[in-house]
C-alpha cells in the first residue's frame, strides 16, 4: 500500500508570548480604528494560540539538512531511493538571486539538498497552494508511486514570514515559522492515502470577501460537503471517521464545522494550535506527526486531513491506520 511512512518538523526556537507579538505589531497593517485589545482577545480566545515562533529563512537550507540526517539515521532509506522530492512552496530559493553565478550565492533549497545528500535519482519540483500546498503534494505523490513505482517520495514544507506585521491573516489567525518533511512510500504500516478530492471557488482569493457572513459561511458549508462527498465516494460515512486533522486556524472555527457536518470536537486534533498557531502547509506535517506520535490512532481507524488553500481552494484527504 502506498503510505505516509514519517514526519518530522522543526519549529524555531525564538518565540514571543501572544501578548509581547501584539505590543509590537504596526497597527498601520489593520482596519482603521483597531486596538492592540482587540487583536489581543481575538487571537487569544478565538484562535486560542499562546505563542509566536520566528525563524530566518536563511538557516532553512541547514534546517533542512538536520531534518534529512535524522530522516536517513532513524529509517532504512539510502539516498538512492528517493524517487522525487516535491517542495511546497513556489519560491524554493533560500539565499540569493536565480541568476546568481556562483553557488554559494544563490541556495535553492531541494538542490542543494540533492547535492549535500547525493540524492541521484531524485526529480525535483515544486507545488504551490499556499496553505494547502502540503494535501495537494500527497496527492501527486500517491498517483507517481502508483505509475512509477518509486521507492520513496519526500515532501519539503516551509514557511516563513519576514515581515513581522503581516503575520496576522484576516485579522484572526497568527503565523509562525516552521519547517517540515514527509516521507510517501510502499509499506504494510503507517497512515495509508486512500484518497483525495478538491474544489475551488475560481476566485484569486475569497478574503476580501469574507467580510460577510454569506462568504464565511459558504467556507465552512463547502468544506464540510466536501467531506461528505469524499466519505460517500468510499462507502463511508462522518461516523466511521475516527480523526479529523486540520490547519492550525482557529479552535473557535472547528465549533461551526462540528456543528454542520456534524461531528465531535474531541476528535478534531487541534492540540498544535495553542504553540505558534498557524505555519502554513507545514500545519499538515506537523499535525499529522502529532496524531500518530500521540498515539491516538488504532489500526483500522480513517482519518480524514482537511485544509484550504489559494482561492479559495478546499482539499480533503482520506487516510487509514495500519
Amino acid at each position: 500500500m502506498i503510505a505516509i511512512t514519517y514526519t518530522d518538523i522543526a519549529i524555531p526556537k525564538k518565540s514571543f508570548s501572544v501578548d509581547d507579538f501584539v505590543e509590537q505589531l504596526n497597527l498601520d497593517y489593520f482596519e482603521k480604528n483597531t486596538n492592540r485589545s482587540d487583536v489581543l482577545n481575538v487571537l487569544k480566545n478565538g484562535m486560542g494560540v499562546n505563542n509566536v515562533y520566528v525563524g530566518d529563512r536563511a538557516m532553512e537550507p541547514d534546517i533542512f539538512s538536520e531534518l534529512l540526517e535524522k530522516y536517513f539515521d532513524n529509517t532504512t532509506a539510502f539516498p538512492e531511493d528517493i524517487g522525487y522530492i516535491i517542495y511546497t512552496r513556489g519560491n524554493s530559493i533560500a539565499v540569493g538571486d536565480p541568476w546568481s553565478l556562483t553557488d554559494h550565492s544563490c541556495i535553492n533549497v531541494p538542490y542543494y539538498l540533492q547535492e549535500r545528500f547525493n540524492l541521484v535519482n531524485a526529480q525535483i519540483f515544486n507545488v504551490e497552494q499556499e496553505c494547502s500546498s502540503s494535501l495537494i503534494a500527497l496527492k501527486i505523490a500517491k498517483s507517481l508511486m502508483a505509475e512509477d513505482n518509486e521507492k520513496r517520495i519526500l515532501l519539503l514544507s516551509r514557511n516563513y514570514f519576514e515581515n513581522p506585521d503581516k503575520r496576522i491573516m484576516g485579522g484572526n489567525i497568527v503565523v509562525s515559522d516552521g519547517v517540515g518533511i514527509l516521507e510517501v512510500s510502499e509499506s504494510s504500516k503507517g497512515l495509508e492515502i486512500l484518497d483525495f478530492i478538491s474544489v475551488s471557488s475560481g476566485k484569486i482569493s475569497m478574503v476580501k470577501d469574507l467580510a460577510s457572513s454569506k462568504n464565511v459561511m459558504e467556507v465552512f458549508t463547502t468544506g464540510s460537503d466536501l467531506i461528505h462527498t469524499l466519505l460517500k465516494k468510499n462507502n463511508l460515512r462522518i461516523d466511521d471517521v475516527a480523526c479529523i486533522i486540520p490547519q492550525n486556524l482557529s479552535r473557535y472555527s472547528w465549533n461551526l464545522y462540528c456543528k454542520i457536518l456534524p461531528f465531535s470536537k474531541d476528535r478534531v486534533f487541534l492540540d498544535n494550535v495553542t504553540e505558534g498557531g498557524h505555519m502554513g502547509d507545514v500545519d499538515i506535517i506537523r499535525n499529522i506527526a502529532g496524531v500518530t506520535q500521540k498515539g491516538i490512532l488504532k489500526k483500522g481507524d480513517y482519518v480524514i486531513v482537511y485544509g484550504l488553500g489559494t482561492g479559495t481552494s478546499w482539499n480533503t484527504l482520506l487516510l487509514r491506520m495500519n
